[in-house]
Formats: C-alpha cells, structure tokens, sequence
C-alpha cells in the first residue's frame, strides 16, 4: 500500500497497519469523494447532445462520465448508463433509438458509440432512411415532402366496415390471387377471401416495422468473412499499384449464386487506429458488393492468427496485435475509427499511471512474465497490461555480485606463495585472554599454522617467528606472500622487512574476499570446528 502513495503520503502512513491507513485514508478523502461523486452525476444527467454537433465526442464524454462514477464507488448498471445515453441525443437520432430499444440489443458503451456513429454518417449521407417489411415484403421507404392534388381540398375516407367490404382497384388478368390460387384477380379482391374476412375466417396480421437494422457501407469499416477467398473493397481510390481487369477477366459469385464483376485489383494499405499497417494483397475493387471484405484465409496465410473471445475478434501477427474486430450484429466488424487500448506497440506510460507496475509493486515487485501469466489465467483484476519503465527498487534490492569464474593459478613448490589472513575480535575470549588469531598457509601443500594473539599488533611478530621456523625446517625461502589490506600488512616495519627478505607482497583489491579465499576459507573451517566442540562440551 505504501508504494502507490505519494511521498507525503508515505510519511504519513510508515508507521501505521493496514487497517490504521485505511480509516486514515477514508477521513482524509472520503468527503472529497462524496463531493466530486456529485458533480460527476450531476454532470452526467445533464449532459444533452445540441442539434448539429458531432456524436462521437458527446458519448466518449458520457462514458467518461459511467467511468468515474464507476471508480467512485457508484458504478452504473449498463443499461441504465445506455439509457442516459439514449436520453441525450437529439431528435434527429429518435428513429435510432426506436430501432435500438424495439429490438433488445445487449451491446456495451464503445459498441453503442460506434453504432450511433455509423448512423450519423448514414443519417448525413442518406437522409432518414429505414428498412421496412410490411406483410413480409421488404421495401425501402424514404420521407418525401407530399405534394397537394387538385385544389388542396380532400376528403377523409372512412376505413370500410368488416360488414360491407367490397373489392377495389382493378382486375389481373395473369395475377394470382394469394388466397384461393385462382388467377384473374387479386387476394384483395378474391371473393371468397371477403367472405370470409366478413365471417371472421381470417387470422389477423399485422403489418408494419418488422426488421429495423441496417448494414450501411463505410470506408472505414471492414467485415471479416471466413467464406470470402479474397479481400474485397469499395473504393478504388485507396487501391495502391492497382491495374485494371478486363470485363469477365475476373468474376466473383456472392451469396445468391449471381455473379458480380471485379474491375481492378491491387494493394491495400489498412491503417489501422493502433497506428500499424496491414497490407491486404490481391483486394479487388468490386463496386456491386455494398461492405468493405477482409479475407480470414488469406491473412492466415500471410501468418496472422486470430484469437475470438468475448465477441470479439482479435489479429496477431509475431505476437503483436494489430487490432480487434467486434461483433456487431452477427458481424464482425474491424472499425478504423475505433482506438485500440491493448497493443504492445503503443508508447509506454509512465509508471505512476501504469496499473501493471502498480500490481509488480503490490506483489512484491515479481517479475513481468509472472504478472502476464496471472492477467492471462485470470488471476488479477481485469485492467490493460502492457510492459512498465525499468524498476530501481528492483535494482537497488536485487543486485547481485556476478560470481568469480577464474582459475587461480597454483604454486609449483613449497613456500612459493603463502596465504595470510586475521581473523577476530572474538566474541568470548580464548585461555589466556587471546581474542584474535593469525593463519599462515602454503598454496602447494595446503599445510598451515595457526598463532593466538591478544593484538592486531603481533602480526609481524608471529610472521617473522613463522617464516624463521618454515625456511629452517625445509631449506627453502618463502618467494610471495598474499594477504589482505589488513592495517597490519600495510605498516611500515612489515613492508620494509618484505623488501630486505625478497618477499613479494600481493594484496587483494578492496572488498574482494574471494582473492584470499584460501586464507578466508581456512579461517571458517577453525571457526566451525571451534563452535562444534564447544556446543559438544556445551561450553559458551
């Protein structure tokens, strides 16, 4: 909790449990809380779209709106925010929002952003236009200013009784009547259909608005087809190194088993909202088909996969995703106009912002994978996982000293190189009151001598008593002596009798033990051979 407070913040709280900070917190914050939570709702019920203005912008901003009460602790239901989302827009969109509620679409916040969006296009470039099914027959109807008949004077015509009906219009002479299968008039005008229309013979069927969805065309949405063998487009104008086809050159067969004609084809360069590029090879340019068609098989053969989860599509390419497709009415669309949030191409943010380094810090700063592996299975709470700046904390507390990996080169004789090293004060005191010891041990034989002293002083002393003793016994004199930065190795009496000896001196560099490691290692075997004896006679 510490690590994702402020610095101030932290002063406040290091001495405090968890429970202290967060009564703490709550008093110090919670009636600020209660305050913004009020001007964010307040804001966000009186949020209405003006005639004219652009939709995108006004339900990107309601959103925010659901998104902060969200994290204030007074999150919305979705269809209740859907709702209010609903409520602001203009007149212009009440055709829009009948179609939305008549047929109960479950869609989120960013699906319906950027339905509202296709239909302002469609409302900007067609006019009000729906799609009408009256008694199973579709028909496109457009509002058309009526013009007046005659002298502008009409007379209303009443609806003719179930008891008098009688048949009207003209008769077909190859029409096929609906009803009796007779030709030679129509199912409005079939005698035996009145009849029994009067005697009530006849279910009742409704007519009017039974499909009101449409599919529109734009050139910045494309419909990824798992049936479509090539890449189609509907504008020839962004067809990069295109050439023309001649008429039959190329055919398509679409649904119906009719035959469309495909007039160029070349590169297509989708840029896509993540700022990647997609090249989509071989797209021909077919202005019969009304939607834009990217080929599933033919990027699986340039080495793209596809991951569907959560009505969504989502391409990669060497572990990259490029962007997502989401379902829109059985469809999934890959809008160009829709910014992608989780890519790894994206530029890092800083880490006070990031919510990945924000659970690396929570967990006890783990590593990255650790943490991907976590959001994958589950584990966290769903946020946007992407990689963080470089942690000094990891640094500063993990930091190891690389290992020595060098041979050391051994004498070739006795007494050619001797190992030196003091070790004490001792915690409790020797017989004698001797609290330090010195070692001395040849590298060729590995044989040593241990010397008791009550001072760092005696060092010298004890040497000379050792090197006497050694060149005596075996008739040879001793050529190197390596010790550490002892003060008792750098005085000045040690030094000069070195230089009248012949002895070099080698001395480790400062706080690399591991060069006198056998003088290091020897004093450890003493101590713990001295520790074991003294437990077993269980002296102190």
């Amino acid at each position: 909790m510490l690590a994702t407070m402020t610095a101030e913040l932290q002063k406040q709280h290091e001495n405090m449990a968890a429970f202290d900070m967060i009564e703490h917190l709550k008093t110090l914050y919670q009636e600020q809380a209660r305050h913004e939570r009020f001007d964010v709702s307040k804001a966000l019920f009186q949020t209405k779209l003006s005639e004219g203005n652009p939709v995108g912008p006004h339900v990107l901003k309601m959103i925010g709106y659901v998104e902060n009460l969200e994290r204030l602790g007074l999150p919305l239901e979705r269809e209740l925010a859907i709702d209010l989302i609903l409520q602001s827009l203009p007149e212009s969109f009440s055709q829009f929002v009948m179609n939305f509620l008549m047929n109960d679409m479950d869609k989120s916040l960013p699906q319906l952003a950027t339905m509202l969006r296709t239909a302002e296009k469609n409302m900007k470039g067609r006019g009000k236009t729906i799609l009408m099914v009256n008694n199973g027959k579709p028909k496109w109807q457009q509002k058309k200013p009526t013009k007046p008949k005659g002298n502008g004077k009409g007379k209303a015509v009443a609806k003719p009784s179930t008891k008098a009906l009688k048949p009207i219009g003209g008769v077909a002479k190859e029409g096929k009547c609906f009803h009796c299968g007779k030709t030679g008039h129509w199912k409005r005008n079939c005698p035996k259909y009145l009849e029994d229309k009067k005697n009530g013979n006849v279910a009742s069927t409704s007519s009017g608005i039974n499909v009101i969805e449409i599919n529109m065309s734009t050139s910045t949405s494309w419909v990824l087809d798992t049936g479509c063998g090539s890449h189609i487009c509907t504008n020839v104008q962004d067809l990069g190194t295109s050439r023309a086809l001649a008429k039959g050159e190329v055919d398509l067969r679409v649904g119906n088993g009719a035959k469309v004609a495909a007039l160029a084809v070349g590169t297509y360069d989708l840029t896509l909202p993540s700022g990647l590029i997609i090249q989509l090879l071989n797209c021909y340019y077919v202005p019969a088909i009304s939607r834009n068609i990217i080929s599933v098989s033919c990027l699986d053969k340039c080495g793209f996969s596809f991951i569907i989860k959560n009505k969504c599509c989502s391409i990669y390419l060497d572990n990259i995703l490029y962007a997502n497709a989401i379902m829109i009415n059985g469809l999934y669309i890959l809008d160009l106009d829709m910014p992608v949030y989780n890519i790894n191409a994206k530029r890092i943010k800083p880490n006070e912002l990031n919510p990945t380094y924000l659970w690396h810090c929570r967990l006890g700063h783990i590593n990255e994978n650790r943490i991907s592996k976590l959001h994958k299975d589950g584990m966290l709470d769903s946020f946007d996982f992407e990689s963080y700046e470089t942690c000094r904390s990891c640094l500063l507390g993990k930091m190891t000293k690389p290992p020595f990996t060098g041979h050391k080169e051994r004498a070739s004789d006795l007494l050619g190189l001797i190992h030196t090293d003091v070790c004490g004060p001792l915690n409790t005191p020797a017989r004698g009151g001797f609290h330090y010891f010195i070692t001395f041990t040849d590298d060729f034989s590995r044989f040593g001598y241990v010397y008791l002293m009550k001072h760092k002083s005696e060092s010298f002393t004890l040497f000379k008593e050792f090197q006497n003793e050694v060149e005596n016994q075996l008739g040879k004199k001793i050529k190197m002596l390596r010790s550490d930065r002892g003060g008792e190795y750098l005085s000045l009496e040690f030094d000069n009798h070195l230089k009248e000896c012949g002895i070099l001196s080698q001395l480790t560099p400062p706080g690399t033990p591991q060069w006198n490691g056998v003088s290091e290692r020897r004093n450890r075997t003493l101590l713990d051979m001295v520790r074991s004896m003294m437990s077993h006679a269980d002296l102190p």
